[in-house]
């Protein structure tokens, strides 16, 4: 029976994630790109860096491609992921451009934030591009401080889904010294560790790339979000209950009730929450 409850519960899980990444994504960025072979190095590393899944999310976004061989003059310089994820993020504006808005560009030339800005790694402006008409009806594209000179220019409209997403190709890379500049690795963070020092883990249900599934004993909430209550005491004021005295249920030192078996009851805005001891941790190669 609890076999069952487990599959049951993890079933729905996944079919929740399923559901909720259809509904809040109207694009993805990887699927457009497969289209294209040519651009199969740039749809790579947009994976790698993670960069994908903060487009996929986005509901206004242009992303300005590369083919594989300006992608190949940039892997030359020998680069961190995590610098070549600053100079990727310079590549993907917050706003929507097609190939007629850049034509049709206010006073020929305009600033537009990009995720490289969003992050906050970029000092200063140094996020930010300029997008200029320029003569013979080309449009440039350089960081914020370029002196005149714009390093890519406005190739072709890979895709275009008005007001969502626009993918483009640039002709070269948009050279940033701020994005190109060295970063160091994050410190690496051990999941299984840092979880069991509370919320124990006690098995591993699933552990196929990109999902990991494990089973915990507790879930323990924030006193602050859900408002606990003491189901002896209630259960008292209704009467003696059979399962009273199994031992069951506990209380941790928040005051939040749980259940050992594999839930725990809490009180929420008057009603009763129940809850399944299941933990979901998402790891992406």
């Amino acid at each position: 029976m609890t076999l069952s409850l487990e599959k049951s519960s993890i079933s729905l899980l996944l079919l929740l994630f399923l559901a909720i990444t259809t509904i809040s994504s109207a694009h993805n960025i990887t699927l457009i790109l497969a289209k294209h072979p040519e651009f199969s190095t740039f749809n790579r590393y947009l994976t790698l860096t993670h960069l994908a899944s903060e487009i996929n999310r986005r509901q206004t976004i242009t992303v300005c491609a590369v083919n594989n061989a300006a992608m190949g003059d940039l892997l030359d310089k020998h680069m961190s992921i995590y610098t070549l994820k600053n100079v990727l993020s310079l590549h993907v504006f917050a706003d929507y451009f097609g190939s007629k808005q850049l034509h049709r560009i206010t006073k020929g030339t305009t600033l537009t934030a990009t995720l490289f800005q969003a992050t906050g790694e970029a000092p200063g402006t140094s996020g930010y591009v300029n997008i200029t008409n320029m003569k013979g009806k080309k449009v440039g594209f350089a960081t914020e401080d370029n002196d005149g000179h714009f390093s890519s220019n406005f190739v072709k409209s890979i895709q275009e889904i008005p007001y969502n997403i626009s993918v483009i190709q640039l002709s070269n890379i948009i050279t940033s010294p701020a994005a190109e500049a060295p970063v160091a690795a994050p410190a690496d963070v051990d999941l299984i560790d840092l979880m069991s020092k509370k919320a124990k883990i006690t098995g591993t249900l699933l552990d196929e790339e990109p999902l990991a599934v494990y089973k915990i004993d507790k879930v323990l909430q924030p006193s602050e979000l859900f408002k606990s209550q003491s189901i002896n005491s209630d259960n008292s004021a209704m009467g003696p209950s059979s399962g009273a005295d199994d031992g069951d249920g506990d209380s941790n030192d928040d005051g939040d009730t749980t259940n050992n078996n594999g839930g725990m009851i809490m009180n929420v805005n008057g009603g009763w929450f129940v809850t399944f001891v299941l933990s979901i941790g998402l790891v992406f190669g």
